[in-house]
């Protein structure tokens, strides 16, 4: 009968608490359980290695800065001969827990296992589940980024900047002012 309303189809799109739900599945949650426990393994075998404590390069250059940060010497002196981005985080870590190398290591594990999670989500966004699953497998054991995430470096706090301005401009509910705050 044409005067019945017509029924929603069934593909059209689920509510945002429904997605959330999707993508924060027992499997994803589990992923990224290993993944963060694969990077603190990685940082148990690290932690037995000389150099560990014996920070050369830039992690030494960062956490020299980042004692400076934590004390309250924000601006230093000079100009900046580095990306500043991975000091001023790591002395804003510093001043919560203390010079702690291995509580900053961790807290980067951290930091790159929700890099894991954004991975997936963006791929997800772009080319749906079964390949994002793939994407966060492959990032949960991808052997530089584990590496990456037990050194100082700044290339952890990029890649998860980076990530999540993907993930939040190809959303697929897009709006001017989610371009312009993700940095774009």
């Amino acid at each position: 009968d044409r005067t019945r309303a017509i029924e929603p189809s069934k593909a059209t799109a689920a509510p945002p608490t429904d997605e959330l739900k999707g993508h924060l599945s027992r499997l994803v949650l589990a992923l990224l359980a290993v993944a963060f426990l694969w990077r603190l393994a990685y940082l148990l075998e690290f932690r037995l290695t000389p150099l560990f404590d014996g920070l050369v390069l830039d992690g030494a250059n960062y956490d020299q800065w980042a004692q400076k940060i934590a004390a309250g010497d924000l601006l230093g002196k000079g100009t900046f001969t580095a990306n500043p981005l991975s000091p001023y985080l790591l002395g804003l870590v510093y001043s919560l827990i203390g010079h702690s190398l291995m509580g900053a290591r961790v807290v980067q594990a951290l930091v790159d296992t929700v890099t894991c999670y954004f991975i997936y989500r963006l791929t997800w966004q772009i080319f749906g589940r079964r390949p994002a699953l793939i994407a966060l497998v492959m990032a949960t054991f991808y052997g530089p980024m584990i590496f990456l995430s037990g050194n100082l470096v700044a290339t952890v706090w990029v890649t998860f900047f980076v990530s999540a301005s993907l993930v939040f401009l190809t959303h697929p509910v897009y709006t001017p002012w989610r371009r312009t705050g993700a940095g774009a």
